[in-house]
């Protein structure tokens, strides 16, 4: 499963496809602009996203395809978003973007209703670490939004606190140790739930159950088996 982010496009019948496959970041998102202005360059009447290979995306390229989606509505230009893996039509839904998703794929493993899904928040550093969490979860039937830096994960929490009822966070990320990260997302919601995971033995994170809001710890490397059984168990709590 990789991690790297690709992305294409070709001209079908007055069409353009845009593929986005991988991990979208904001660092990528001027890669994404040149297909873009190349693919206008051929003058479609429709621009058409396939996000079939596309995994994660983090806050500011999420961000970017609403941009392009408000900048498509400006031109008149029609877009649809197709064949989008559920946490992704997720978070397009909370955008706002649903009247662009193919029919099929909003109803393909997600609610219409976003408040109806159980999400997960995931933060850790290691992006292909990110990608095998954030896919176990959503083969799980959980909606995942994840984020590879703190700074991603306090605005994605910031938009969406009110539907994320799990947070796991990987110890090594910066600002979990002091628990300022865990502040941050409590200033934003005080009732945060907040698990820690790191590649060390278990009574050595022990004591990050000192920190406030803290529910579970879960020591690196896990089993698929042992993530979902304890997302499932603190998610129950949480309701």
């Amino acid at each position: 499963m990789s991690d790297q982010f690709s992305v294409s496009f070709r001209i079908t019948q007055n069409t353009a496809v845009i593929r986005l496959g991988g991990f979208f970041r904001q660092s990528l998102v001027g890669q994404f602009s040149e297909v873009v202005s190349a693919a206008e360059a051929g003058r479609p009447e429709m621009i058409v996203l396939d996000l079939e290979g596309l995994t994660l995306v983090d806050s500011g390229a999420l961000g970017h395809l609403s941009t392009f989606y408000r900048r498509c509505v400006e031109q008149g230009m029609p877009l649809r978003f197709v064949n989008v893996q559920p946490g992704i039509s997720q978070l397009l839904h909370q955008m706002r973007l649903t009247k662009v998703l193919d029919c099929d794929d909003v109803g393909r493993g997600v609610s219409e209703d976003p408040d109806e899904s159980i999400q997960v928040m995931v933060i850790d550093t290691e992006p292909l670490i990110l990608e095998l969490i954030s896919t176990v979860l959503i083969k799980a039937g959980y909606v995942v939004v994840a984020a590879a830096t703190p700074s991603d994960a306090l605005a994605l929490y910031k938009d969406y606190h009110g539907l994320i009822q799990l947070v796991l966070v990987d110890k090594s990320a910066p600002g979990v140790r002091g628990g300022r990260l865990i502040d941050q997302l409590r200033e934003i919601d005080d009732s945060v739930a907040v698990v820690v995971m790191g590649a060390m033995e278990e009574k050595a994170l022990t004591p990050l159950l000192e920190i406030p809001n803290v529910v579970g710890i879960l020591p690196k490397p896990f089993q698929s088996k042992d993530l979902v059984t304890l997302v499932g168990r603190q998610v129950r709590k949480a309701e």
